[in-house]
């Protein structure tokens, strides 16, 4: 798909979905301080922290990934702890990073 093409299908659909309420408006939630760390990111994902620990590139492409996660949750106002660990009461966290992440991969983001 053109990069035009891609754009426009992206932009659309963008119109096409509104917006939820930012996962704190409930207020049944811990709100969340401050942005994910790579050291929190490697808790996780413990086999990447296994492979970025011998190679810089893996490292690297880890921090990117971490910044767009970040920027994902900020944006998607996904800012409580609960909804950023799955603990959230509904889907709307997850239908909102689901969203973004095939956003994101349509205009070749990774």
């Amino acid at each position: 798909m053109k990069e035009g093409t891609t754009r426009k299908a992206f932009e659309q659909k963008l119109t096409d979905v509104s917006a939820p309420e930012a996962t704190s408006a409930a207020r049944t939630g811990t709100p969340a301080s401050d942005d994910l760390t790579l050291d929190q990111l490697f808790e996780v994902y413990t086999g990447l922290a296994e492979d970025a620990e011998g190679d810089a590139d893996i490292e690297a492409k880890a921090e990117r990934y971490l910044e767009r996660v970040n920027e994902a949750l900020r944006l998607l106002e996904i800012d409580t702890v609960e909804a950023r660990t799955g603990g959230h009461a509904d889907s709307q966290a997850a239908k909102k990073l689901a969203a973004y992440g095939r956003a994101l991969k349509a205009l070749g983001g990774t």
